[in-house]
């Protein structure tokens, strides 16, 4: 369906919701919508193909990503229960926006350490974790303290949700 330039997400994004006269956006179109921004995030910012148009001035990919995906669950999906039976999906795709601060190969702890010192990222990943994977999982994850160890626990916790939440 969204073929060629990865960071036409956005554009395609919004005219896919243009076509609702409301925000009841079905729960496979978020989660796709969640699968392009992530894709999207994860090409090289020097290609011509990785233009991010909803990026801010001096906004890191990163933080452009999880920023739009912020927005997104919010306006589309504020009750997590939209979400229920695609919550492992979700839950990966969140995760990668987090734990991908540059394209290719990534590190945990350097993952956690700029989320750490970047406040839209931190905010972001508690609320995350607040808002929908408490709701979803219970109390088998907590939202991260502003420290490496806490962030990079919260981050493997994810991961580990994604193939065994209930």
């Amino acid at each position: 369906m969204f073929t060629g330039r990865p960071c036409g997400a956005y554009s395609a994004m919004q005219e896919l919701f243009d076509k609702f006269s409301n925000n009841n956006v079905s729960g496979p179109v978020i989660l796709q919508t969640l699968n392009m921004i992530v894709r999207c995030q994860q090409v090289d910012g020097k290609s011509p193909v990785g233009f991010m148009p909803w990026r801010h001035e001096g906004e890191t990919r990163q933080a452009a990503a999880v920023r739009l995906i912020s927005e997104t669950l919010q306006t589309y999906a504020a009750d997590p229960k939209i979400l229920q039976t695609l919550r492992k999906g979700v839950i990966g795709e969140i995760t990668t926006a987090f734990e991908s601060y540059a394209p290719g190969s990534v590190k945990i702890s350097e993952s956690a350490r700029i989320i750490v010192e970047t406040n839209v990222l931190f905010d972001s990943l508690g609320e995350f974790v607040g808002q929908y994977v408490i709701p979803w999982c219970g109390k088998t994850i907590v939202r991260p303290q502003r420290n490496v160890a806490s962030v990079q626990k919260t981050l493997a916790v994810l991961r580990l949700l994604i193939s065994s939440c209930p």
